[in-house]
């Protein structure tokens, strides 16, 4: 475990998410923020954009994202000129702007819904070019990880409008899990320790798998295990189009892992490819493993996509979106609260029937 790196983003998470645009509580004045899924705009003079820094920037931001099986880069990067920097693209989401100042000193600038919301909004100044890509080279990968996060919160924050909260009661009442089910999902399966979740529109399809056991060592996070642990679930109840087919991992395909922080604990998100046993048929799949303090449990949400031929990257976005709405209720508190709303249920009955 990387201690550093996780620190690090455990820091960075509490910054972009912080002060929840979901939340009725402090609603923004501000213009509602356009653009792209994924998509950064770069704001710089040309002959900047022209230079090393621009290719760096290129380079680094168009490599490919980790994990879809087919090229597709992390971002989608525009550039606009100063001189055309209008009301338009200062209403985009995701802006990195780039400014040689020779008076002041390299240094970097974060702000939240500066022109919009919700809004990123990332400032680059140094005396020159040379110091500007030297300055970009040290904060390259946490401007990555702000944008991106800024991204899954949006889409979360989407998907709050469109939660079924029939289901997602169904699912906090069998697993102890609370959750967004965005509307186009059903469940397909649910037991105590296992949901599987679909939406299926034409030639598509996403599914999100929550399951669960005892806790028992850290060995429980090695990326193997957590793979092992996944086919063994798929293969029992993720069936493929004909008999004797299932959703299995692709071995072949090396799986891209780290560590990251979920509600506060350390996990493992894994990215790999998944395959179909005895079936022509696969995609990319999105896993997180966690410690579920609150019921001493190992926690893993699977998140795949089939989308054969075709870009998957934003698809499987969104299901991390959902799958960052993941929280845990403590057991031993949702009977209480179950009791505690059986008790009002009651007295509020026998009030009825005494005013009768």
């Amino acid at each position: 475990m990387n201690i550093k790196r996780l620190v690090f983003f455990f820091a960075l998470v509490l910054f972009v998410t912080g002060c929840d645009s979901s939340s009725n509580k402090n609603v923004s004045s501000k213009p509602s923020s356009a653009g792209s899924t994924l998509e950064v705009v770069v704001v710089s003079d040309t002959d900047i954009w022209k230079g090393a820094i621009g290719t760096t920037i290129k380079d680094y931001y168009g490599q490919d994202q980790p994990g879809l099986g087919q090229p597709e880069p992390m971002f989608d990067i525009r550039h606009i000129a100063f001189n055309q920097f209008d009301d338009l693209f200062q209403k985009h989401r995701n802006l990195l702007i780039l400014d040689i100042d020779k008076t002041k000193e390299a240094k970097s600038n974060y702000k939240k819904d500066v022109w919009a919301s919700p809004q990123f909004v990332i400032k680059l100044t140094a005396p020159d070019k040379s110091a500007l890509k030297k300055l970009f080279e040290k904060e390259k990968e946490i401007i990555r990880e702000t944008f991106y996060l800024a991204e899954r919160k949006r889409i979360r924050n989407t998907y709050s409008r469109l939660d079924q909260k029939d289901l997602a009661s169904k699912i906090k009442d069998s697993m102890n899990i609370s959750m967004i089910v965005p509307e186009g999902f059903y469940i397909a399966k649910l037991q105590k320790n296992f949901v599987w979740l679909r939406r299926e529109p034409a030639k598509m399809s996403q599914g999100i798998m929550i399951y669960t056991q005892p806790y028992k060592s850290k060995s429980q996070f090695n990326a193997d295990r957590i793979l092992d642990r996944r086919d063994s679930v798929t293969k029992k109840f993720v069936p493929g189009p004909i008999d004797g087919s299932y959703m299995s991992t692709e071995r072949m395909y090396r799986p891209y892992t780290r560590d990251i922080t979920f509600n506060d604990e350390y996990a493992v998100e894994v990215r790999g490819l998944w395959d179909t046993e005895n079936y022509q048929m696969g995609g990319p799949f999105l896993n997180i493993t966690t410690y579920d303090k609150k019921n001493d449990r190992l926690v893993t949400m699977d998140g795949f996509v089939y989308h054969p031929n075709k870009p998957k990257r934003n698809y499987l976005m969104q299901l991390d979106g959902v799958i960052h709405s993941v929280k845990f209720i403590d057991e031993e508190e949702q009977k209480k609260d179950e009791k505690e709303g059986n008790k009002q249920q009651k007295e509020e009955a026998s009030e009825d029937i005494a005013k009768e």
